[in-house]
């Protein structure tokens, strides 16, 4: 082993670095400070395996899907986002950069879209989307919306919620 100590080291920061993406998509934890202490979880530990010996590789694709997870935040949002200021500058715009709003709708949908880590959104206590946060009774359509391409979502005057499907 050459990075880790053992599976448990893996599992133990995998699991929190898990979370932390968890608890930033559902707004318990603001971007930056997720930045921070996500800290570009999968180019620091070098989860690609460029660095491993065998038996830490054979770790790596024992949690390949877990890593896969990972990696889809570090290129497409943590290799992408910007300073809020500078997302509004058309040079900024016109190269695919973009601030910590879209950045946080972006880990909203790859959690979404994670067999891995969809049921964990759905239960979260708040789930922020394009700006909004939203109550759990909801959370699973936000999911269907990302997925599937809910159109409409509207609340009617009992508070209960309808949608139409694309």
């Amino acid at each position: 082993m050459v990075i880790f100590k053992s599976e448990q080291d893996i599992v133990d920061k995998l699991d929190l670095h898990d979370q932390l993406v968890v608890d930033c998509a559902a707004g318990k934890l603001e971007f930056w400070k997720f930045c921070e202490a996500y800290n570009n979880f999968f180019y620091f530990y070098a989860l690609d395996g460029h660095e491993s010996d065998d038996e830490e590789l054979a770790l790596l694709h024992k949690f390949e899907e877990r890593i896969l997870f990972h990696e889809q935040v570090a290129e497409d949002v943590l290799g992408k986002v910007c300073s809020d200021e500078d997302a509004e500058k058309p040079d900024y715009i016109l190269c695919g950069r973009f601030g910590s709003k879209v950045a946080v709708e972006k880990l909203v949908a790859i959690v979404g879209k994670s067999a891995y880590k969809a049921n964990e959104i759905r239960s979260t206590q708040f789930v922020r989307c394009a700006g909004h946060s939203v109550g759990p009774q909801i959370s699973a359509l936000w999911v269907l919306q990302m997925l599937v391409g809910v159109h409409t979502l509207m609340k009617d005057a009992n508070n209960l919620y309808t949608f139409t499907i694309s």
